[in-house]
């Protein structure tokens, strides 16, 4: 068995649009920051996975599907869970697919999983002398 079939528990974060998919216009409309909160609730509620928000944007370039030369400038917002358990990341996942892409009006939305026992590197990169 691999490293990951001791893995438990993971960090998920969730990158969460500031805007909608542009409408027929190529028009760009805010999404209520409601939303955002209304999602860390549920995910409390109905999965029991604590979230941290962390409103600093993070700016993502993306091509959309099916269209060459189109890219989408997007600002997120992070929704981050600890301890989230396999059996929670499943149903975290269809709860992303069922509700999420809905909700925020998406083609995709970014989860990440991080292992929690897998040992990973943090480098302070300095100028060369």
């Amino acid at each position: 068995m691999g490293k990951s079939a001791n893995q438990k528990f993971c960090t998920v974060l969730i990158l969460l649009p500031t805007k909608y998919n542009p409408d027929e216009k190529g028009e760009r409309q805010q999404v209520p920051i409601g939303d955002v909160q209304k999602t860390a609730v549920e995910i409390l509620e109905k999965l029991g996975l604590l979230s941290t928000v962390d409103p600093l944007p993070k700016v993502g370039l993306w091509k959309r599907l099916g269209i060459l030369d189109e890219i989408v400038k997007d600002v997120n917002v992070t929704l981050e869970l600890d301890k989230v358990s396999l059996k929670k990341k499943a149903e975290l996942i269809m709860y992303c697919q069922d509700v999420l892409l809905e909700r925020f009006q998406q083609d995709a939305i970014h989860m990440r999983f991080i292992p929690e026992k897998i040992p990973y590197e943090v480098l302070i990169v300095k100028r060369r002398s």
